[in-house]
């Protein structure tokens, strides 16, 4: 599997294309989120298990401050240069989202693409208290996963 992030990871974008393609949806309702849950505005994310950026980049196109945080530095390598390409100033970091060494400096933690699923019983606690560090007071955590019952159309 990890195949798909460094071997494939040039062509990741192609293979998620339909998902890239409704990430302004998604972020739509990530930002709502954001306004409706979190008890402090949100003005900087950190995006874990962020690959090539796809909502990270979207994130940072709507004014946020964005850094985001993968394992596979051929996905950051991506990343960097689509960011490039646009204009954005965004931060991509190598790393382990068990090991981030964050304190207290995001509103916001994000987690797409079903990337917490990678997570066993054991490693989902390692993660939440990374994400806690990471989050000053009052922010918000967000991950998305599959939901095999979703049928319609209607948005995330």
């Amino acid at each position: 599997m990890h195949e798909l992030y460094t071997v494939l990871a040039e062509y990741y974008d192609a293979i998620y294309r339909r998902r890239a393609e409704r990430v302004g949806e998604e972020i739509d309702f990530v930002v709502g989120l954001f306004r409706k849950e979190a008890e402090r505005e949100v003005t900087r994310v950190l995006d874990l298990a962020c690959g090539t950026g796809i909502p990270t980049l979207e994130l940072a196109r709507r004014g946020y401050g964005v850094v985001g945080l993968d394992l596979h530095e051929e996905m950051l390598a991506v990343a960097r240069r689509k960011a490039e390409r646009e204009g954005l100033s965004v931060e991509f970091v190598q790393g382990d989202a068990l090991e981030i060494d964050f304190r207290k400096e995001f509103d916001a933690v994000t987690m797409f693409f079903s990337s917490i699923m990678y997570f066993d019983d054991s490693a989902i606690q390692e993660l939440f208290n990374s994400v806690k560090r990471a989050l000053k007071p009052g922010g918000i955590f967000i991950a998305d996963f599959p939901c095999w019952y979703y049928g319609g159309r209607d948005g995330p």
